[in-house]
């Protein structure tokens, strides 16, 4: 799977003249992507690959950010990769040395206990639709890749 990243890579940032920017969640709409919203009013899809018997959830947030003021709105895209009850040095090492192609690793609190890290990516509030399903699809497949690593082979996000 790792061998896709490049080609998704660069599908992700292809341009089709009929699919030009929309707002974000009307992108969502128009991509290949089913889309559940929570109570926080964030936003859920899953990937899955039958054939590995896997699969990813991959979260939009619900509320756009402006990084800085003036660089326009943003939304954050991200997916689950690993959770621990400690930060474990050997963990956060294969993390920093993962270098995804877009986006960076994230370390939280977890509220049950522990901590958890997510491959995080932001991406703008006006989106072309196939790039912002080629964005989770590189999310996803980064995240599982990385998750299968760090989590002895369990399908757990």
């Amino acid at each position: 799977m790792l061998k896709l990243l490049p080609a998704l890579a660069l599908a992700a940032f292809a341009h089709n003249a009929s699919d030009e920017p929309v707002a974000f969640e009307s992108a969502m709409k128009l991509t290949s992507l089913k889309f559940a919203k929570d109570k926080d009013g964030d936003f859920k899809t899953e990937i899955a690959w039958k054939d590995e018997k896997r699969s990813q959830l991959v979260y939009v947030r619900g509320k756009t950010i402006e990084l800085m003021p003036g660089s326009g709105k943003m939304r954050g895209v991200w997916s689950q990769c690993w959770r621990g009850r400690t930060a474990d040095p050997a963990v956060m090492k294969k993390l920093l040395l993962a270098r995804p192609k877009i986006g960076a690793f994230q370390l939280e609190s977890d509220p049950r206990g522990g901590f958890v890290a997510y491959l995080r990516i932001d991406l703008p509030e006006e989106i072309r639709p196939s790039t912002l399903d080629n964005a989770i699809e590189i999310v996803a497949t980064f995240a599982d890749n990385i998750e299968k690593d760090l989590m002895a082979g369990k399908d757990d996000f």
